[in-house]
């Protein structure tokens, strides 16, 4: 964590992130930067857990707890975090889930549990996030995605296509509301040991080796390796930066 302060006054919403995760360590993050977080988690517990730990800060914070799989269940919670802080500077939308399975053995309700939560649901909150920032004067939005937006993986085509429709949702919408200044970007992870992959890590760990011998920095994306990515496209270092996929992933998708 650094640079204390460059964030001051920031209201920012970050989904997912009453876990141990990436969206726990973006809050961390920004919130030593000066930003004051609405911490979202599919239930309340968790987002507290979090909040306890930016106390520290001196900033705002709040916890708000929602299953947002839904559309509806994603425009409420930007709705309640926008009239919490008293505007969203900010909305880090980091909420999703993976699944590994052939793609021949795919049954609808996989595809359309992956699909839904990863990219119906999330275009629901960024569109209503986007409209409070127009009707604000300006902001930004990061949608974590994954380097995985633009590759094919025939065990794990539905999460590429969810990261893939992600990345034209997103440019869309930078498009249409980039005049009104606001800015959307997408935040590329590659493989990282949390918790949504430890269970698979654990059984194939040569898959791991694999992965770290075909990352030219010779090790794993860490969550705070992804949480400076993301204050980078909070902030006002990125102000000229609008559409844009940034790939954090030491490498990896080079090869």
């Amino acid at each position: 964590m650094s640079q204390s302060g460059q964030l001051a006054g920031k209201r920012v919403l970050v989904t997912g992130a009453g876990t141990t995760g990436i969206g726990r360590s973006i809050a961390l993050e920004l919130a030593s930067r000066g930003a004051d977080i609405c911490v979202h988690g599919r239930t309340r517990a968790p987002a507290q857990l979090t909040t306890a730990s930016l106390t520290g800060f001196g900033v705002r914070v709040f916890a708000l707890a929602a299953d947002i799989s839904t559309m509806g269940a994603g425009r409420a919670l930007v709705q309640e975090a926008n009239e919490c802080m008293g505007g969203l500077d900010v909305v880090i939308a980091n909420t999703g889930i993976t699944q590994r399975k052939a793609v021949l053995d795919l049954t609808d309700e996989d595809m359309q549990r992956v699909l839904g939560i990863n990219l119906i649901a999330a275009m629901a909150l960024t569109q209503e996030a986007a409209k409070a920032m127009v009707r604000s004067g300006g902001g930004s939005i990061v949608i974590v995605s994954s380097i995985n937006e633009d590759r094919v993986i025939p065990e794990r085509a539905h999460y590429c296509a969810s990261k893939g429709g992600l990345r034209q949702w997103g440019r869309a919408l930078a498009a249409a509301a980039g005049p009104s200044g606001v800015r959307v970007n997408l935040l590329c992870p590659s493989a990282i040991d949390t918790p949504m992959n430890q269970p698979y890590l654990a059984q194939h760990p040569e898959r791991l080796e694999a992965v770290l011998n075909r990352t030219p920095l010779r090790r794993l994306r860490e969550p705070a390796d992804i949480a400076c990515a993301a204050a980078f496209l909070a902030g006002d270092d990125s102000r000229f930066m609008t559409g844009a996929s940034l790939s954090v992933d030491g490498g990896l998708s080079l090869g």
